[in-house]
């Protein structure tokens, strides 16, 4: 029997062993996820284009908090997958020439795991083939109440056709785009309400044999009436309609406003000579017509509402007197320059812009009523004509106009010409932060041929800008604190 007894015990001894060694040997540890089939292979060798970035991810416990970055920017893939314990993320994204990285992480048992890797792109983009302008939001910072427009216009070059690839991202996100224009000339926009803070947008292009890949950022305030005053009147009915064309004669002049309170007076003006309208009101609108005699020229008109709160605004604009309804304030109605006003024109707009810039005076006298950023004054150089015995100078005028787009694009929102930062230059935007170019449509052919159309267009938009910006004058009746004034400071 003591046998039995010697090896019951030893059968206890061992089953208190197997329990201590349970107690002090570990179970399998707790991982976190791990990937496979990261594509494109490491390596690999790729033509530039929209590649397909993918990479599966696999858990003993349920996957979340999936991130990816392509060198270095956060995207938000696609997360597809058969359960929550093997999935894949993905999202296709151009690429140019270069090394590029791509790194994934996710969440699983509470533990982060991450995987990166590299593929080579070769071969040329010809991204000069295909370039983006006016951008919008068109600010660094903009204010807005409601949602928000962002995008840009996309220019094809002829040689390649329609575009065979659009793609919009909106803070890593692939966002819905709408476009809009032609085959070669159209624009890229997506509306969305955005939260307070930091965006930033990218739209990438591939036509023919080229692709090209912009990204810019903004920041975004939301707030009631972002670009609007309620408190001080508008204009409508502007007539005659800015830069329409009257026959000499008796012209009629008018205006309307509204405000949050009743219009107390509305004055009309052209030129220098103040008008003496009728005034009617009808409700809240309130409207002042005048007949003047005018012989054929080009004239500036000025309305100006003061409400019953003694808030004041003014809307500007100009109108020709012709017999030939072609005619208008730059060009005739055949196409030749009017020499005079261009020179005028261009002189005021130069002048003004060395004055508010530097402080640079075309007199040697002070402007008081002229806004400046400089508090050191000079005399700058003086001005050659660009147009001479109806023909143009066609080098002088293409260098003032673009140096004014340029300098004017980057006073009001800091869109660089070049990519640059220009802080020398003052800008009512961030200058350290700068928008990239933008389109600029040319103002002469190949040969040297004036384009009246388009030197029109930039000489009314500078002109109706500067006016806005200096003394808060609007080319329309509206409100357009979306650009910066002087009007309203302080």
């Amino acid at each position: 029997m003591k046998p039995r007894l010697f090896v019951r015990g030893w059968s206890i001894v061992l089953l208190v062993m197997v329990g201590l060694f349970a107690a002090v040997v570990p179970s399998a540890a707790a991982t976190g996820p791990s990937f496979s089939n990261e594509t494109p292979s490491t390596l690999s060798v790729h033509q530039p284009g929209f590649i397909m970035l993918s990479v599966q991810i696999s858990a003993d416990s349920p996957i979340s908090d999936i991130t990816m970055t392509v060198d270095g920017k956060q995207l938000s893939p696609e997360i597809a997958g058969p359960s929550t314990l093997q999935q894949t993320a993905s999202i296709e994204w151009p690429f140019a020439e270069g090394q590029h990285t791509v790194a994934v992480s996710a969440m699983a048992n509470g533990l982060e795991s991450s995987t990166s890797w590299t593929f080579i792109v070769v071969g040329s983009t010809n991204s000069a083939l295909i370039s983006f302008d006016k951008y919008t939001p068109g600010q660094t910072s903009y204010v807005v109440s409601g949602p928000v427009s962002v995008g840009a216009d996309v220019h094809l070059d002829q040689s390649l056709g329609a575009a065979s690839r659009i793609m919009m991202v909106l803070d890593g996100n692939v966002v819905d785009y709408d476009v809009a224009g032609s085959s070669t000339d159209f624009t890229v926009s997506y509306t969305s309400s955005l939260a307070d803070g930091a965006h930033e947008a990218t739209i990438a292009v591939q036509a023919g044999n080229a692709i090209n890949v912009v990204t810019f950022s903004f920041s975004i305030t939301n707030t009631a009436n972002p670009n609007e005053n309620a408190a001080i009147p508008t204009l409508s009915n502007l007539t005659p309609a800015p830069y329409s064309t009257s026959a000499p004669g008796n012209v009629t002049i008018s205006a309307s406003a509204t405000s949050d309170s009743a219009i107390k007076t509305l004055t009309l003006a052209v030129g220098p000579i103040t008008l003496a309208p009728t005034i009617t009101t009808d409700g809240n609108l309130t409207t002042a017509t005048a007949t003047t005699s005018l012989a054929a020229g080009t004239y500036t008109v000025t309305a100006t509402a003061v409400d019953s709160d003694n808030d004041l605004f003014t809307a500007q604009w100009d109108i020709v007197v012709s017999s030939n309804q072609g005619d208008g304030e730059w060009f005739n109605a055949d196409g030749t320059p009017k020499a005079d006003q261009i020179n005028a024109t261009m002189r005021s707009l130069v002048e003004a812009f060395r004055w508010h810039l530097y402080g640079q005076s075309w007199d040697a006298n002070t402007i008081p009523d002229m806004p400046t950023h400089a508090t050191n004054f000079s005399v700058a150089d003086p001005l050659s004509d660009w147009v001479t015995n109806g023909t143009f100078d066609a080098q002088a005028t293409n260098a003032t106009l673009k140096s004014l787009v340029e300098a004017f694009r980057w006073h009001f929102f800091a869109i660089s010409w070049d990519l640059r930062s220009h802080c020398e230059m003052p800008t009512h935007a961030d200058c350290n932060n700068p928008l990239p170019p933008q389109h600029i449509d040319p103002w002469f052919t190949s040969n040297g041929t004036a384009i009246p159309d388009n030197i029109t267009a930039t000489l009314r938009s500078l002109v109706e800008a500067f006016r806005w910006h200096f003394w808060g004058y609007s080319w329309d009746g509206q409100q357009h604190f979306e650009m910066p004034t002087h009007a309203y400071e302080g």
